[in-house]
């Protein structure tokens, strides 16, 4: 089950990176994907949808030239595909690629998808180590 993802995955990158545009209509087949072969911790589906898609949401209307609608609608995919946890570490790495990116090719824009996708498949194999081995580092100190 898990190289349906990967593929998806691949091809949400492969996209966004030619085209810097994915459709949000995308989002439509991903859930009965999500429905047909994932299980799901309801509990923190919910928290990942309602935190990373209302943040994202918000942003969206503050500074709807930052986020576009498709960003929107897969940031709550994959708040409620990988959980709170995974979700908060896939983000992480996600914006940490796509400053590098920004950096590196001195670029306005990013494929945020892209690098989404790449933070999403690194939080799908070690999110909850890399969540739970952060929040104990913040904690100790």
């Amino acid at each position: 089950m898990d190289i349906f993802f990967y593929l998806y995955l691949f091809a949400i990158a492969i996209n966004d990176w030619q085209t810097m545009y994915f459709s949000k209509w995308w989002v439509l087949p991903s859930l009965v994907i999500l429905g047909l072969f994932f299980p799901v911790d309801l509990v923190s589906s919910c928290m990942g949808t309602f935190l990373f898609g209302g943040m994202s949401i918000l942003l969206y209307h503050i500074h709807h030239d930052w986020i576009g609608v498709a960003d929107v609608a897969y940031l709550s995919y994959f708040g409620f595909l990988l959980g709170y946890e995974r979700m908060t570490i896939a983000l992480l790495i996600g914006i940490s690629i796509g400053l590098v990116y920004a950096y590196i090719r001195k670029a306005k824009t990013i494929p945020f998808l892209t690098c989404l996708s790449l933070g999403c498949l690194v939080a799908w194999w070690h999110g909850y180590e890399l969540f739970y081995t952060m929040l104990a580092r913040i904690w100790i100190r």
